[in-house]
């Protein structure tokens, strides 16, 4: 009996949260940081065909929608939303500032849900990995690193 009060301690199901990785600020917020420098280059520059742009300009307004990982990252509670031309790349600027400063984070943390109406999709889970995978990864990860390693001294 004294073990089964031991024993009954293990939660098989925190094995999930054991191996998945830290969350990571900075690693969350890239895309969008990414995104959002796209956009201003693609806008100073006029380039209105780029694929994947976040804008589109008519009669001095521009139309924004955020796409990360291929969904509508949503602001303001909406998936578009429209400001004056002339205030587009100072709001770039600002929004850039928000995310750097972290005030996106719980957002970005809980997968979209809080109060800034921002919307990103989950991660997948991914299936489990065999030994010999890891291992491969693993030589790889090595391999890498020795061709830094010989870049380097190059």
């Amino acid at each position: 009996m004294a073990l089964n009060d031991l024993f009954g301690m293990f939660n098989d199901k925190l094995e999930e949260v054991f191996h998945r990785p830290a969350w990571d600020a900075n690693a969350a917020r890239k895309p969008l940081l990414k995104g959002i420098k796209t956009a201003r280059e693609q806008f100073e520059a006029g380039r209105t065909k780029a694929p994947n742009r976040w804008w589109t300009v008519s009669n001095d307004v521009v139309a924004l929608e955020v796409k990360v990982g291929g969904k509508t990252f949503d602001l303001n509670g909406k998936k578009v939303n429209h400001l004056p031309s002339d205030s587009f790349v100072p709001f770039l600027d600002k929004f850039k500032e928000k995310v750097e400063a972290g005030e996106f984070d719980e957002e970005l943390k809980n997968g979209g849900e809080g109060d800034a109406s921002v919307v990103i999709p989950k991660a997948r889970k991914r299936a489990p990995m065999s030994d010999a995978a890891k291992e491969n990864m693993r030589q790889a990860a090595l391999r890498r690193e020795a061709a830094k390693k010989a870049a380097a001294e190059a």
